[in-house]
């Protein structure tokens, strides 16, 4: 099976999970950014929103999950996980994660941070859009779940990824202590910066991807 998020969404949360567990993912390992088998790997149709790291930039599209397979070189019927953030704690989370990776710097103005997040929001949406349309055509092949399932140990949402990849456990036989590649760990929440997200968010409460995918949002 293979695992996606977009960054800061509890991907090496979920690899350490499934391999607890007893999973063999195929993606373990991050190839170079543009790789269709990189775990961030944007595969959504409009490559123009690509803007919080250029090295996803890729002509790769794909309508359907035997198409991804094929371009990825893994076996038809192939897992496929992707966890997700709220997109207003994930707003907060992928900031610090700009300033700490070089995109963006701590001098920004209110209005430049405002205009980084609008431009993260864009990216956001089309990602999980992508997944979700795929998750409609193939829901055996793909299952999405929320970042607060694995940091969390939720029993209910571990209960349906349990039963979609077919595990013999419990949902409580599984503990992760820790994750080695998980740089900066759990992002810190400022209230302001989820204040700025909940007003961009309301933006876009009349978009089509947006309500598609409003059941991702929990209390937005």
């Amino acid at each position: 099976m293979a695992h996606h998020g977009i960054q800061r969404s509890g991907t090496n949360y979920l690899n350490e999970w499934l391999k607890l567990s007893g999973c063999r993912v195929i993606n373990t390992y991050d190839p170079k950014r543009n790789d269709p088998r990189h775990k961030h790997f944007r595969w959504q149709d409009d490559k123009d929103k690509i803007v919080l790291d250029k090295n996803y930039k890729n002509d790769v599209r794909v309508s359907s999950i035997a198409e991804l397979n094929s371009i990825c070189g893994y076996s038809a019927g192939t897992k496929h996980v992707v966890i997700y953030r709220n997109p207003k704690y994930w707003l907060n989370g992928i900031y610090l994660w700009g300033v700490r990776s070089g995109w963006i710097t701590e001098s920004l103005d209110r209005e430049e941070v405002y205009i980084f997040l609008k431009g993260a929001t864009e990216e956001w949406l089309e990602y999980y859009h992508f997944w979700y349309k795929i998750q409609r055509k193939d829901p055996e092949c793909v299952c999405i779940i929320p970042h607060s399932t694995v940091i969390n140990n939720n029993g209910c949402g571990l209960g349906l990824l349990v039963d979609f990849l077919g595990l013999n456990l419990g949902v409580a036989d599984v503990k992760i202590e820790s994750v080695s590649k998980s740089r900066g760990g759990v992002s810190e929440v400022d209230p302001d910066m989820v204040s700025m997200a909940l007003c961009i968010l309301e933006g876009y409460r009349s978009d089509f991807r947006f309500r598609e995918l409003e059941a991702l949002f929990d209390d937005i």
